[in-house]
């Protein structure tokens, strides 16, 4: 794993030769320490190389919400930065992948949750990604840590 600021935001990379597809992941602090476990998930799950480019998101309410909304739980409101990180992620995260791993030419981006929001908005505002993916934690699942990884997989076996 390469642990890189890309724009002033912290990202975590994590590489691999001959790699054509790259999936995108916002973060937060939790989430970036169970990225390893995700990583080996996704390769258990798939023979085809890939990329993981997970950013850190520091005001999940704020940065991943396309629109003001009053909080929901807890105290904290949605704001608008969805803009500017869907800003980020194609003007310099995207770019920065082309240029340091040549191979790559399909983006996925990904996220639970909010996460999950941004993302099929994000897939809804531009056609830099090939796929996009949205999905529940499911923590009343078994393995729910392991949803992330698994949707991440399935998308690189099927798409």
């Amino acid at each position: 794993m390469i642990e890189k600021t890309i724009a002033s935001k912290n990202c975590y990379i994590y590489p691999s030769e001959k790699a054509s597809i790259c999936l995108i992941q916002p973060v937060d602090g939790r989430d970036s320490e169970l990225l390893d476990k995700e990583i080996k998930t996704i390769k258990a799950q798939t023979g085809k190389p890939f990329i993981l480019a997970a950013f850190l998101i520091e005001d999940w309410n704020k940065e991943l919400s396309p629109w003001e909304a009053p909080a929901v739980f807890g105290k904290e409101n949605f704001g608008s930065g969805a803009h500017e990180t869907l800003s980020y992620i194609t003007e310099s995260l995207i770019p920065y992948i082309k240029n340091e791993y040549s191979g790559v030419v399909d983006f996925y981006l990904g996220g639970y949750s909010l996460a999950g929001l941004f993302s099929l908005w994000a897939g809804y505002r531009t056609d830099v990604f090939n796929c996009v993916l949205e999905w529940n934690s499911g923590n009343h699942f078994a393995d729910s840590d392991k949803r992330t990884a698994k949707g991440f997989a399935w998308l690189i076996n099927n798409h």
